[in-house]
């Protein structure tokens, strides 16, 4: 893989993506960890938390609609 940058075969920045590309043409399995972030009021929030809260909300109302039924 260095011989490729060393014979000077590969001459311009790699991205993230074409090294990937790259690492799976020569076989080798890559595991490349991801975030995703989304803006809200201002800050960075992780996908993750915000699906997280979204579900608890969710599940907050679906408990309460329950309840409710079951108390009429």
């Amino acid at each position: 893989m260095l011989s490729f940058f060393q014979s000077g075969e590969v001459t311009e920045t790699i991205d993230g993506g074409k090294l990937l590309a790259l690492f799976r043409s020569l076989d080798i399995r890559v595991r490349v960890e991801t975030t995703i972030h989304v803006e809200e009021d201002g800050k960075l929030v992780s996908w993750s938390d915000k699906l997280k809260e979204r579900t608890m909300e969710t599940g907050e109302s679906s408990s309460q609609e329950t309840s409710e039924k079951n108390t009429l």
